[in-house]
């Protein structure tokens, strides 16, 4: 994905991309980022879009850094930042897919659905700027998209079809040619949305990649949401276990 498509974006941003913040059932990833920040601290989000986490890591940490690859996301997250606060942040425009100059020395940071990119070389050069980014032993709250989840929700998909009446092997078929035409590379965890070849992420699969970027992986969650974000007219007894991404914390060695 280019700049000039972000670009274009950012003044629907809320409208078209999804809102993990908002959308966590149990405020899991919020209250992660309370817990792990500190007042002292420096922080940068890493690939920020249009700054929803910025007011959150104003209230809970000293210092902010923000960046993105898109010009019109950043002059939103901008907009979110009051006048007493302006001192407090930076707004940065940088490409974490190439190779960059350390940029700042974060004590805590996020990067939150970032990693979805289907290219693994600009996947390794995100983590790679993070680490560069981060201070020995600091934390970084990451939050990618689940591969095993979506592989379960076409499994309720296909129950769902049967309690509609369809036979085991019919809603099966049925669901197979929906997540056929979803998938765009099943080994490497590629689905699209909305049209988008989006990169899905294995529980086991991310914490190789932590451990050969020099990462320690200290915690490994869900962030849940409810089912009315990946389904319409859910019915009543499509309940947990939730959708969810995985949400980890990792410390930089």
């Amino acid at each position: 994905m280019h700049e000039n498509f972000w670009d274009k974006v950012a003044p629907h941003y809320d409208a078209e991309i999804f809102n993990t913040l908002k959308s966590d059932r149990n405020n899991r990833l919020g209250k992660t980022i309370r817990r792990l920040a500190n007042k002292s601290d420096t922080v940068c989000d890493f690939g920020c879009g249009v700054g929803r986490f910025v007011p959150l890591l104003l209230s809970c940490c000293k210092n902010v850094v923000a960046t993105d690859f898109s010009a019109a996301s950043l002059e939103i997250a901008a907009s979110q930042v009051t006048a007493s606060q302006e001192d407090r942040v930076d707004l940065l425009k940088r490409d974490l897919t190439k190779k960059i100059r350390r940029f700042c020395q974060a004590d805590f940071g996020l990067l939150i659905n970032v990693m979805i990119m289907p290219n693994a070389d600009h996947r390794d050069a995100i983590l790679a700027n993070v680490r560069s980014n981060l201070k020995k032993g600091a934390k970084l709250v990451v939050v990618v998209p689940s591969y095993e989840s979506a592989l379960y929700s076409w499994s309720r998909l296909i129950e769902w079809k049967r309690r509609e009446g369809k036979s085991p092997r019919a809603a099966e078929n049925a669901i197979n040619r929906t997540a056929s035409s979803e998938v765009a590379n099943v080994a490497a965890g590629t689905i699209e949305i909305s049209g988008t070849p989006t990169k899905h992420h294995l529980g086991e699969e991310l914490e190789v990649q932590f451990r050969k970027q020099r990462f320690d992986v200290l915690e490994r969650s869900r962030v849940e949401y409810d089912w009315s974000e990946d389904f319409d007219d859910v019915p009543r007894w499509l309940k947990e276990p939730f959708p969810w991404d995985w949400l980890f914390v990792v410390k930089r060695q």
